[in-house]
């Protein structure tokens, strides 16, 4: 059943196969390099915004597609620019009223006059995050134990101020280790 000349056969075969393998390969890899570079740039976009734009090289789909990506990485990045000096406009706008408050504040009556203090402090320092934020800056507050139960309850006597109707016990203190600001923003977007 086996012939010399299926040996010769299956030989060159063979031969066939090992030459055009390692062709075949190098031209899967050509042809799929700018799909790689386009999953990269994506990457880079995603951790830097400001990375380098894609070159245009190559066959006119992958320049068409390179050319679609870098005019989409220009809006992306004048979009979020724009979003953030109106973020940054407006928070330092905030600043203005949030002084006159502090002067009448000086001038309300003893009874009040801390409570809105509190209220200006708070306010204060969401601005300050807010103008961190957009600098690119991570201020923290540092975080240190709290009674949550007190917090708890000054949010609700916060909002019982303006008309809610709540009411809030608690048997015990709840000691937890966090940032006042940010913990006392959190309850009253909860509550």
């Amino acid at each position: 059943l086996w012939s010399p000349w299926h040996t010769r056969i299956l030989l060159t075969f063979l031969a066939c196969l090992a030459l055009l393998l390692p062709v075949a390969w190098i031209m899967a890899r050509r042809l799929a390099r700018p799909i790689r570079l386009f999953a990269q740039a994506a990457e880079r976009l995603g951790a830097d915004p400001h990375a380098p734009p894609l070159d245009e090289t190559g066959p006119v789909e992958v320049r068409d597609a390179a050319h679609a990506f870098n005019d989409m990485q220009t809006k992306l990045n004048r979009y979020v620019e724009g979003r953030t000096q109106m973020v940054a406009a407006i928070a330092h706008d905030l600043r203005t009223p949030l002084t006159r408050l502090r002067f009448r504040a000086e001038q309300a009556a003893p009874e009040i006059r801390d409570r809105m203090a509190d209220d200006i402090a708070q306010m204060d320092g969401m601005i300050s995050q807010a103008l961190a934020y957009v600098r690119g800056e991570t201020v923290r507050e540092d975080r240190a134990p709290l009674d949550l139960s007190t917090l708890a309850a000054s949010v609700v006597d916060d909002l019982t101020e303006i008309g809610a109707d709540l009411r809030f016990t608690a048997d015990q203190p709840v000691l937890v280790l966090g940032e006042s600001l940010n913990l006392r923003r959190a309850l009253a977007n909860l509550v």
